[in-house]
């Protein structure tokens, strides 16, 4: 049996092969997505990079500045306060949704 190396480029290649023409032939369009990706894209990944050591820092400074009974109680009581909060209204969210969804089926079943 012969072994047969798969490359990414040999999976991809059928797929980039258009897209890059359709891009030779509009440079100017190809130019300005780059622009604006660059723009975009750049900040958004810098930021979500950075993100996680921003907050160790932010809690470090919080625990050090009002005690690690306050830090606990505000993770604690208020996460739990916040996430109790949060699954009631998707449950309601989620029962209006089926009841709709029960309704406009029920209507389109004896209506029509």
């Amino acid at each position: 049996m012969k072994n047969v190396s798969i490359t990414c480029s040999d999976i991809f290649q059928p797929y980039f092969q258009p897209l890059a023409a359709w891009l030779v032939k509009r440079p100017g369009l190809t130019l300005t997505m780059v622009i604006f990706s660059s723009v975009i894209l750049l900040p958004l990944i810098t930021s979500a990079a950075l993100t996680p050591f921003i907050l160790l820092l932010e809690l470090i400074n919080y625990i050090a500045t009002k005690g690690m009974i306050n830090v606990a109680y505000v993770v604690l009581f208020q996460g739990i306060a916040l996430a109790s909060l949060t699954v009631i209204l998707f449950s309601i969210a989620l029962t209006t949704v089926i009841a709709l969804g029960v309704l406009y089926s029920s209507y389109n079943r004896f209506y029509k």
